[in-house]
């Protein structure tokens, strides 16, 4: 099975990235499931259902305007749902980044925002959302890469607990095995990312209701991206193996029916590299484009034999700029009936000095 086995199907009649990663963003797998207190966002089949017409029509062409360009993937994605929210014709999206304030002896001061505050049209609800959108390896404990530990706190167990029959060292042993789940910089983690989602960004909405006095009905998070994990070490490399996860036993928070990609070191990317079907193509992704499966012209991918020198040229760069060399995004590729490029799997290259 290919990592796009589980991708949501991409708009056909239009070429443009944004409209894939919108539909993407609508339709890909949940990454996480059952934290407490708060429930997955979702759009209802009818809401989906509109969208999808939405992103067929012409008249959503003009929109490509209003995407501005981006260099964090993160403000790129929250321009994408707000986008859907926007032109949802059952919602009415009343806030986006909607700043909160602590008064102050002298003033005021920002605490944080609210990524979406909006209306259903049918029910009157009001509903908050927080978007996240992430990518992360999975660093098992056998590996040589050295990891930062969380200092855990009784209410970090807790909320594991929640929803969970299990005693207390279950779950500092769960949560720190959620915490081996890693970004490309090593200072995010996705631990770290739920317990600030559960802890700080949703609680935050209640604050924003007696603000405004608005009632907000529901608080709810919608986390979408990838986890990358090893590859196992098989003796036969063929195009199955690449997607052979060397995958942890089902743990809690994560969904089961993630997407899913591979990472490896360069010197065993380097040997997979030689035995991989020749008809293969690759290309490095720019984080702009890390979200939906990709696909593009010929004309910006490279055979195996290049791909190497291109991965070296852009580690380079980090050198230049006296910053540690991260992993790279990249895919393999085949050629579809159309003539366009199409991805078969993806997955991290690391350097030796990760």
């Amino acid at each position: 099975m290919t990592t796009s086995a589980l991708m949501p199907t991409i708009v056909r009649n239009t070429d443009t990235q944004i409209w894939q990663d919108v539909d993407w963003l609508i339709h890909s797998p949940f990454l996480v499931q059952g934290l407490a207190h708060y429930p997955a966002a979702q759009f209802n089949p009818e809401q989906q259902r509109a969208l999808q017409q939405y992103l067929l029509s012409s008249d959503s062409t003009k929109d490509i305007q209003t995407i501005g360009k981006r260099s964090r993937l993160g403000l790129y994605a929250e321009d994408l749902l707000g986008l859907a929210l926007s032109h949802c014709p059952s919602i009415t999206l009343l806030y986006q980044h909607f700043p909160i304030q602590e008064k102050l002896f002298k003033g005021t001061k920002t605490i944080g925002e609210l990524d979406y505050i909006w209306q259903d049209k049918t029910t009157q609800r009001i509903h908050h959302w927080e978007l996240a959108v992430k990518l992360y390896l999975y660093i098992p404990k056998e590996s040589d890469i050295a990891l930062t530990p969380l200092t855990l706190t009784k209410e970090d167990i807790q909320l594991l607990q929640q929803n969970n029959d299990i005693t207390d060292e279950q779950a500092y042993a769960l949560l720190n095995h959620l915490d081996r789940f890693i970004g490309t910089q090593k200072k995010d983690t996705l631990l770290r990312k739920l317990l600030h989602l559960q802890k700080k960004q949703l609680p935050l909405a209640q604050q924003v209701a007696q603000q405004l006095a608005l009632p907000i009905t529901q608080s709810a998070y919608f986390m979408k991206g990838w986890l990358f994990y090893p590859l196992k070490s098989d003796a036969t490399i063929d195009a199955d193996t690449w997607s052979d996860y060397l995958e942890p036993s089902e743990l809690p928070w994560i969904h089961s029916h993630h997407l899913r990609g591979w990472w490896l070191k360069i010197d065993n990317f380097i040997e997979r590299l030689k035995q991989s079907p020749q008809h293969w193509r690759w290309k490095i992704l720019p984080r702009l484009q890390w979200l939906s499966r990709h696909q593009c012209p010929l004309q910006e991918t490279v055979e195996s034999k290049e791909i190497l020198s291109t991965l070296y040229s852009q580690w380079q760069l980090f050198e230049n700029h006296n910053e540690e060399a991260q992993p790279l995004l990249l895919c393999a590729l085949q050629a579809n009936q159309y003539g366009a490029w199409e991805e078969v799997h993806r997955g991290f290259v690391v350097p030796h000095s990760f």
